[in-house]
């Protein structure tokens, strides 16, 4: 590098002649990194030309042309490489007129026609085609909707209703590719007859048969398929209805009897009038003799007397009643003889009222009123001497007297209502006893059997005995007192205000409540004696000066069982217990035992007593 004293810098020469004067090939930038500028001012204004590669992707020369060209000329690249670049003129010739690029210019028509070897086509068809017809061009006018088909010469044609395939050489098909795989192919048979396949005017619905249309200009339909093409020509049957043949015409329902849904088979010969039967094979065939049961006796009640013959039985019916051993049965079932009863154990409800039992303990006839099994009182029924016992623990109203009944030798014995608790417990019913109350045989006695606190009386008159009375025709026993939410003690009944004739006993008191607990019920009295007081520590009192039910500590009292009738044990019931504290709005006390037991109080709750009980016992004359 040289730097005269003019300030010229010469780079490969000793002589420059500018301010940089470079003898050889220079590089600006470098690649792959800086983009190499050329910056050229100018002197007459402020502007500058910069010369710059800013982003080729290989490398190639920009060689200038060896002249200046001529004005307007086009610099003309001669693809990068060593030759260089050229001038082109920007002037074009557009069937035969020179148009410069840039300037408007006016271009004469197109020839009027084309010669294609020997043939010149002069004129077409708007939108039509040019085919090579044999080393010339042919102009082939085209049709709405047509398609490009050719004869069997080979000559292209235009048809909207074009023919697929050559008949007795080829085979016409329309072959349609699934989106994702698959071909469908349609086509004729090989001997294909001459018809229409028309579709049909509207989509059908799901399930109906395509159904021909004959063939001809008729369109095809979707439908019900007919008898006439091997259907049914109807759309719905009934369920499990059999279908009748009905000739050309739609197959028609049939109808059943009973509820069958299965039909069978016949084999061999049925002839008219006979029965039917179903052989080992499940085949229907002729029973060999007509329907209907022989040798029986109208009225009677068959009797099976083997697995496949019948006679006669005992039971015979008469209009709506029955008779066993008589053909004029006076009653819905009459038995002219010994019936013989026996006992299931069964309890006594409302579902078997009226059933009669002879009982496993007494051997006595029994009938059930709904509630209880009480002896059947008949006057031949027990011989002399019998201990009879019937018991009556609910209910009102009129008491039959049995024709047997023994006015010198019988008590009836009674227990007052127990009486209801409401914090104090309820007092339990008094026990009266009357002997050899003097009734009519067969006669009519009314009772109450007490409940609740009232008093539990039976006697000849339809009313209750006044109280401290004495008589002779029945027996009187008072019920407990009820609490009527007070702090009080409720007693029992009294004894002074029983109706009786020879004994009596008090009900126990239901206690107070009191600190934190409701009172006990007192115990029903008995035969024994009194029944027990309940306490302030929600304990009732025992019945029957203890030989009955023992009372509820802060639970139900206990039954009594003084006595054994008819398989259920009867007696003085226990009270029962309170609570068990005061102020709990959702605790009730707790019943007392059966029979007559004061109820155990509970806070702001009212309690229901116990019911009292006759029992009524005599000695067969």
């Amino acid at each position: 590098m040289v730097v005269k004293g003019t300030g010229d810098v010469g780079i490969g020469t000793t002589g420059p002649s500018t301010l940089l004067h470079v003898n050889g090939a220079s590089t600006f930038g470098l690649a792959g990194t800086t983009a190499g500028t050329l910056a050229i001012a100018n002197t007459n204004a402020s502007g500058t030309v910069t010369v710059q590669n800013p982003s080729a992707s290989s490398a190639y020369n920009f060689n200038l042309p060896a002249t200046a060209g001529t004005a307007a000329y086009l610099l003309t690249s001669q693809a990068g490489g060593s030759s260089a670049m050229t001038w082109t003129s920007p002037t074009v010739t557009v069937n035969g007129t020179g148009c410069t690029l840039g300037s408007t210019c006016t271009i004469t028509a197109v020839a009027s026609s084309l010669t294609v070897g020997t043939s010149t086509i002069s004129s077409g068809t708007s939108n039509g085609l040019l085919y090579d017809n044999g080393g010339t061009l042919g102009n082939l006018a085209t049709a709405n909707g047509g398609v490009l088909v050719t004869s069997n010469a080979g000559v292209p044609s235009i048809s909207a209703t074009p023919t697929l395939g050559v008949p007795g050489a080829s085979t016409g098909q329309v072959k349609l590719a699934g989106a994702t795989s698959g071909t469908v192919t349609v086509q004729p048979q090989a001997a294909a007859g001459t018809y229409n396949f028309n579709l049909p005017t509207a989509a059908g619905s799901s399930g109906q048969p395509l159904l021909s249309g004959g063939g001809g200009a008729a369109a095809m339909t979707f439908g019900t398929l007919g008898v006439g093409g091997g259907g049914t020509g109807a759309t719905t049957f009934s369920a499990n209805a059999p279908l009748i043949g009905n000739g050309a015409s739609a197959i028609a329902t049939g109808t059943v009897s009973g509820n069958t849904t299965k039909f069978v088979s016949t084999a061999g010969t049925l002839t008219s009038g006979d029965c039917v039967k179903i052989d080992a094979s499940g085949n229907m065939i002729d029973a060999g003799a007509a329907c209907g049961i022989s040798g029986g006796t109208a009225n009677y009640v068959p009797l099976w007397t083997s697995a496949s013959a019948q006679s006669i039985s005992t039971i015979y019916q008469s209009g709506s009643s029955i008779g066993i051993g008589t053909t004029n049965p006076q009653s819905k079932l009459q038995v002219n003889g010994e019936i013989q009863p026996g006992s299931s154990g069964a309890s006594c409800t409302s579902a078997n009222a009226g059933a009669i039992r002879v009982s496993s303990s007494s051997n006595f006839a029994d009938m059930c009123t709904g509630t209880n099994w009480y002896p059947i009182m008949l006057n031949t029924a027990y011989a002399s001497g019998t201990v009879v016992q019937i018991a009556i623990p609910s209910g009102s109203g009129t008491w039959t007297v049995p024709t047997n009944w023994n006015s010198l030798n019988n008590t009836i014995e009674a227990i007052g209502g127990g009486g209801g608790g409401y914090r104090s417990g309820g007092g339990g019913g008094a026990y009266a006893k009357s002997a050899n109350v003097v009734l009519v045989p067969g006669g009519t006695a009314y009772y109450s059997i007490g409940s609740n606190g009232t008093d539990t009386w039976l006697n000849t008159v339809n009313s209750e005995p006044a109280a401290s009375s004495s008589f002779s025709n029945g027996v009187m026993a008072a019920g407990g007192t009820s609490s009527a939410g007070g702090a009080t003690t409720q007693l029992g009944g009294q004894s002074s205000n029983c109706a009786y004739n020879s004994v009596a006993y008090s009900g126990g008191s239901g206690s107070a409540y009191g600190g934190s607990s409701n009172g006990g019920g007192g115990g029903a009295a008995g035969p024994n004696g009194a029944g027990g007081n309940g306490t302030n520590a929600s304990l009732g009192g025992n019945g029957d000066n203890g030989s009955g039910g023992t009372g509820g500590n802060s639970n139900v009292g206990n039954p009594g069982s003084e006595w054994y009738i008819g398989g259920i044990y009867y007696g003085a019931g226990g009270g029962g217990g309170g609570n068990g504290w005061t102020g709990c709005s959702g605790c009730y006390g707790f019943q007392g035992g059966n029979y007559g037991a004061g109820t155990g109080g509970a806070w702001n709750h009212s309690q229901v007593g116990v019911g009292g009980l006759l029992i009524i016992t005599y000695t067969v004359p």
